[in-house]
Order: structure tokens, then sequence, then C-alpha cells
């Protein structure tokens, strides 16, 4: 349900050829020659779905086939199974990862593999393919619906746009094993209030006259670099709120709450990344297999979590849009005068690897993709949600905030001159 659209469109592009069928197809006397059309369809849908099939004609992993099955039954052409695009779409759906209930791993055994790079049971599988924009990709789409609907009708409405910080950790002590002894370093103690300087002027120069606070979140990792390197900055935010309520003491802001520690947002492996090593043996795929749900459930939690839509709209259900039977409407100018703009802010302190994950899944990129970005320490990631849904980047691993001197990557990895 909800990508019919692009079902229907891929079922066109299949069925293209059909008026050339018409003309090759026809008999001494012009008839139509509907075997020959049918085997015509069949040939293209076969050769059109053999593109997206990954090197695996059983995307369930489950060998049985039973798809490819359906899918020769519905091309073999001939009066008895005529190509029908209605008794297609169900197969499309599935070979194509239409309908998808929910973006995740493939799933399935350890024989198949995408491209012979990363087994094909843990490459991810978005809900609509790409570059396809999932506008259910946070699960609020009729929600978004419900507030349109409201608008329309003149009624009084909040759009809330939310402002998501992600930020790496300072630079830290690696070589002890045990977690609580990686702390940070002088540097990165200073890369901290730099960043947290930074983070306050943001905060305060597009929000000083707003009538409450505009953080609503304050999150970080529970392994001790990242702790540290929020606790530093909490402090620096904590200087710019006695500041601007000093400068507004008839709307002061409500106390910042501490950051609040997360395992869910702890460094992991979350999914494979290409390119990368070859061979099974240099593969990471038991951790992959340990780290991808709670990395994936730590983005549902804090980018695809839409706190304002689910007290304006109410919750969700699976069928809201169509019990509803909401009608497609565009609010007029003239009733947007009861709508009002509102926005937060969300700080996450947290690893190279989570922060890149969720960069992928939030702007709906391959997260294989993710190693092709390198995040510096203490370095600005900065995701807009916009009120419709859809999500901007304003920054990648931002360093313009820290001097020459102060950035570092890993290690004695220092400026930019390495490989």
């Amino acid at each position: 349900k909800g990508n019919g659209d692009g079902v229907n469109a891929l079922s066109n592009e299949i069925a293209a050829p059909a008026s050339v069928a018409s003309h090759d197809g026809c008999d001494e006397n012009g008839r139509k020659d509907s075997g020959s059309e049918t085997a015509h369809q069949g040939s293209s849908l076969r050769k059109f779905l053999k593109k997206f099939s990954f090197g695996d004609t059983d995307p369930s992993g489950s060998g049985d086939g039973e798809e490819d099955e359906k899918l020769k039954s519905c091309t073999s052409g001939g009066s008895t199974s005529p190509l029908s695009l209605k008794n297609t779409k169900s197969v499309l759906r599935r070979k194509l990862s239409f309908g998808r209930k929910e973006a995740g791993l493939h799933g399935g055994g350890n024989t198949r593999w995408f491209h012979n790079l990363i087994p094909l049971r843990q490459l991810f599988i978005p809900r609509v393919p790409y570059p396809v924009w999932d506008d259910n990709w946070d699960g609020h789409r009729h929600q978004r619906r419900r507030l349109q609907v409201d608008m329309a009708e003149g009624n009084p409405s909040i759009l809330v746009t939310r402002h998501i910080l992600l930020v790496r950790h300072g630079h830290y002590n690696e070589k002890p094993n045990d977690d609580q002894h990686r702390i940070l370093t002088e540097l990165g103690k200073d890369q901290a209030k730099t960043t947290g300087v930074r983070i306050a002027q943001m905060v305060y120069h597009n929000n000083s006259m707003c009538p409450r606070s505009p953080i609503t979140r304050f999150s970080v990792s529970d392994m001790t670099r990242s702790k540290e390197t929020a606790d530093i900055i909490y402090k620096e935010l904590q200087e710019m709120y006695n500041y601007r309520n000093t400068k507004h003491p008839k709307q002061p802001w409500d106390e910042l709450k501490p950051p609040s520690p997360d395992p869910l947002l702890n460094e992991g492996f979350p999914v494979h990344h290409i390119p990368g090593p070859t061979g099974f043996r240099n593969l990471r795929c038991n951790e992959v297999d340990r780290d991808f749900p709670r990395v994936e459930g730590a983005f549902l939690k804090y980018v695809a979590n839409c706190t304002w839509l689910e007290e304006k709209a109410g919750p969700e259900t699976d069928n809201c849009l169509e019990e509803l039977n909401l009608p497609d409407v565009t609010p007029s100018s003239s009733r947007m005068t009861n709508v009002k703009s509102s926005h937060e802010y969300e700080i996450i302190v947290g690893h190279a690897n989570v922060t890149r994950y969720f960069i992928c899944r939030a702007l709906q990129i391959p997260p294989e993709i993710w190693l092709r970005m390198n995040l510096y320490h203490c370095s600005l990631t900065y995701l807009v949600v916009c009120s419709n849904g859809r999500v901007i980047s304003r920054m990648i691993g931002d360093i313009g905030h820290l001097p020459q001197e102060g950035v570092s990557m890993e290690g004695i990895l220092q400026g930019f001159n390495w490989e």
C-alpha cells in the first residue's frame, strides 16, 4: 500500500514495447497476433527484471524459486498464460521491493552474494527503490495528511521544523582496551569546548526571541569519550541559556536538561561498506548481524520520531488514510494565517559510524556508501527534517569552527595531508 504509483510506472515501462509488438505481430490480413505480442512483452519483462535481480533469482533467500515460477508463468506467452499487468504487479512488488512495510537488510541465507561483494542477506533494501523518495520513511505520512486537511479547513496549526545536530566526540586516548579509560585528551577537550561555543551561537542567534527553549532533546552515546564531550558542550549551552535569560527576563527559557546517555547510540558496524574488503573471511558479517538492529533502532528513535506530529494529528494506524478518506488538498494562502512555524533543536553526541549511517538513512541513499565520508573529531553534521517530511543536509562533518591545529581524525592523523 502507498507504493502503487511506483508499481504502475514500472508496469507501464515494461508494457511500453506493446505498441511496437502491435505493428510487428500481425498476420497476413493485418490482424494482431496476440501470441507474438504477449511473447514480446514477456521477453521485455524478463529483460527488465534481470536488471534489478542483483545477480539473484530468489530475493527471499529461501532458494525455493517460488516467485520466479510465478514470474515465468506470467511471462511465458501463449493463450494459456497471457501477460497481464494485473497479475504481475504482485510479483513486481516482491522482486523490486515495492510495498515493503519497512526498510531493512535483505535477509535469507549466506549462499547468494551481491555482485560478489557482500552476502545478499546483509544488503540494505529500502521501502521504495532509489532514487524515489519514500514519503513515509518515518511512518508519519498519514498524520501529515491529517494536518494538511486541518490547514485547508482553516484550523489553527503549528508546523515544526526539526534541526538535528550530530556531533562526533573529541580526540581521545585509543590505546586502552576498556572503554572507561578511553578518555578525551587535552586536544579533545579543547575541541569539545569550541564545538559547544559554536552550537550555542547557532541556537542563540536564530532563536533568542523565541518564548520557549528551542533545544528539545540532548542525547549522547553511553561511551566515555562521547559523554565527556557532551558534558563540555552542555556547560557552554548552560552559559548561553543564562545569558539569554538575563537579556529576556520576562520570557525565560526553562533550564536545559543534561545530556541523556543511551547505549543505542554506541559505536558499531551497522552495514558493510562498498568499496571494501573482498572474500567472506575478510568481511565483518557477525558485527553487522549484531549492530544493525541496534543502530537502526537508534535511527528510528532519534531521527524518524516526530513527537510534534503525534501530539497534533494523533497516533498512526495502518489504514488511517483509507478509513478517514482524506482528500488531496493544498491549503490556500488565505487560510494559512492560522498556521504558525516553530523550530526545535536536537543534539546528539556520538560516533562516526553511527552518524554516517544516520546521514545515509535520512537522505535515503544506500547506507553501504558510509565509508566514503570522513568525519573529524568534534565535527558537526546538520540535518533538517522539514514539516512536510523532506530531509535536507546543511552540513556534513563541518569543522569550520576548529582552528587548523585543532583538526584531528584517528590516532596521529591530523590536518588534511593523509590518505
